[in-house]
């Protein structure tokens, strides 16, 4: 992802998730990443009523036609009336039929006092009206749509393989896929009432629908794009249900998805839109994928490792590949070995001196070596269990032997050696004898703790392989920021990001200064501007930031491109002010 020097990242140190400015970041960070986000629902209807979203578009108003209206709208006085009066000489109502084939412009049953509620049912038709004023029709289709099942797929087959032209809608398949093509062509005639034409051409089944309406139809009501490179999941599917998200998925992996059994499921697009929302469909689904770019023309979200492959085993059944039951997590869930290994050389420093920890692994320690091996072990889980018995006091080791459930001597026993480590120490002469934590010690339970903490959390863990400098050439960047959690997730494949600083100072410090705010009007522009001048505990800013207002906020956008001449007074106002203020000094007292 590409920030801004201010911009801050979450990264992981010392088990703790820690903001870190884009310009601190090094090679070998371990930036967080969500592994899990929540459901993306909030798509509750049932269908979608096509003929009233496409007659909210003025520009199309006067080319919808109505067909199969019911018999009642058909003999409707008013309706009748107003089509004799001035509807009864035209090619058009010749050409249509009005009354006989129960077929009418939309406008004109508007302008009779018929409601689009009252045309629930009926097909409709984008007609075109070239110069002569002769309408050309169009096949119809379905006013309402249902969201279902047969919906999502055939999204997804459009996503994957769909494109529009002028008044069609094309899919393109390899020739072994007759079943795909025969599922599509079934969606199409059930969700649309419209029968494809497919034929085969240079090895490839082509599925083409020749209906104006529909394309239509597609590209502003359900927000599908044409162009490889466009591609973008549809809001709608990003909003459904996790079941028809995953009906949805199945489309979309039958036409571009790759699966080599118990080894990699590969969904690959051109689009860099279509990866980062695929990335975040398949993050709500609890599935974490990996992106491989190839210099930006190129996407692969792959999922390797065998709980995302067996989350979604369905998709893999759909596309006729068997599916392993087994499965283990991701490796980049697992919590930085380093930073494990700290704690364990604090908590058994005399078994770990020489020791070079690979049995947990490489660059990461997996969840569940961490609990079989630093957590479980009863040694080292006696030792972190009374560190952390401590934080909130001494305490007597009957006390701490009463509370953890361990017999007298053996809680004595443990908390000398620690005392030997360093990590507690009595807290008095007297008798009984109380511990308490050192300050190394505290350091260590509360590292504990936050290991613990990190074991059930939705968190992944990627390690930076490289920190460069690239042009920007944007007159500004933009700051989120989200009430309350003041973080987000961005960048392609999702990185859980803070706000920015601001220009270069902790935004925590902000109301530790004194911030001026300063405007000027010239050449009939008011322009707003902000000075930092004092900052507690951090170098003072000379620099004069201007402020712009978006959607009736103020948002700081850059250091002010003006010079001293630009906002001062002008010269003649300036020496008379000189002028007055010496003649008042003389005449005072």
């Amino acid at each position: 992802m590409k920030i801004s020097p201010d911009h801050s990242i979450y990264v992981l140190e010392d088990l703790r998730p820690t903001p870190k400015a884009g310009r601190d970041l090094e090679p070998g960070d371990f930036v967080l990443a969500p592994a899990r986000l929540p459901e993306l629902t909030t798509w509750n209807a049932k269908d979608i009523d096509l003929l009233s979203e496409l007659a909210g578009h003025e520009h199309l108003r006067d080319l919808i036609y109505v067909h199969d209206v019911p018999e009642w709208v058909a003999r409707h006085e008013k309706l009748l009336n107003l089509i004799r009066e001035r509807y009864s000489v035209g090619r058009d109502t010749q050409r249509y039929y009005w009354r006989s084939r129960r077929v009418f412009p939309l406008e004109v049953l508007l302008e009779a006092g018929i409601g689009l509620s009252d045309l629930k049912g009926c097909k409709f038709s984008l007609v075109a009206k070239p110069k002569d004023g002769v309408v050309v029709g169009s096949c119809p289709i379905n006013g309402r749509v249902p969201v279902n099942e047969k919906l999502m797929r055939l999204l997804g087959y459009y996503t994957a393989e769909g494109f529009m032209k002028e008044n069609k809608v094309v899919f393109t398949f390899s020739s072994s896929e007759e079943d795909y093509v025969a599922d599509l062509v079934s969606c199409l005639r059930e969700l649309f009432g419209l029968d494809a034409k497919v034929y085969e051409q240079e090895n490839k089944l082509v599925v083409d629908v020749n209906s104006k309406t529909l394309r239509i139809a597609m590209e502003l009501v359900l927000g599908l794009r044409t162009g490889a490179r466009n591609k973008t999941i549809p809001d709608l599917v990003l909003s459904a249900p996790p079941s028809l998200q995953r009906q949805f998925l199945v489309g979309l992996f039958r036409g571009d998805g790759h699966y080599q059994p118990d080894r990699v499921l590969t969904y690959t697009t051109a689009s860099r839109e279509l990866a980062s929302s695929l990335s975040l469909l398949l993050l709500s689904l609890g599935v974490f994928p990996t992106i491989v770019t190839s210099g930006g023309r190129r996407f692969d979200l792959n999922i390797a490792y065998g709980e995302g492959r067996k989350a979604l085993s369905d998709i893999a059944r759909a596309m006729g590949k068997p599916v392993s039951d087994l499965g283990l997590p991701s490796r980049f869930t697992g919590i930085p070995k380093a930073q494990v290994v700290e704690l364990l050389r604090k908590l058994n420093p005399t078994a770990c001196k020489s020791g070079t920890y690979t049995h947990l692994g490489k660059v990461r320690t997996s969840r569940r070596r961490v609990l079989e091996k630093v957590l479980k072990p009863e040694k080292l889980r006696r030792r972190a269990d009374l560190l952390i018995s401590l934080l909130d006091g001494a305490k007597s080791a009957r006390e701490l032997a009463a509370c953890l459930s361990l017999p007298h001597r053996v809680c004595v026993r443990e908390l000398e050696r620690l005392a030997s480590y360093g990590l507690v120490r009595r807290a008095g002469s007297g008798a009984p004898a109380t511990y308490e934590l050192t300050e190394d010690g505290r350091e260590e339970a509360e590292g504990l703790m936050r290991l613990r903490s990190l074991l059930p959390s939705d968190l992944a863990f990627l390690r930076v392989r490289s920190v460069r400098q690239v042009p920007y050439d944007k007159p500004f960047v933009y700051d989120l920021s989200v009430k309350g959690a003041e973080n987000f997730v961005a960048g392609l494949g999702g990185v859980i990001c803070h706000n920015s600083e601001a220009f270069g100072f902790g935004i925590e410090h902000i109301a530790d200064g004194i911030i001026r705010f300063r405007r000027f009007v010239r050449g009939g522009v008011l322009r707003r501007f902000l000075l930092v001048e004092k900052m507690r505990q951090t170098p003072h800013s000379l620099t004069m930031h201007e402020v712009i207002i978006i959607d009736g906020r103020g948002v700081v956008v850059r250091p002010a491109r003006i010079t001293k001449e630009d906002v001062a007074l002008p010269g003649p106002v300036v020496e008379k002010i000189a002028r007055v203020s010496a003649e008042r000094e003389l005449e005072a007292p």
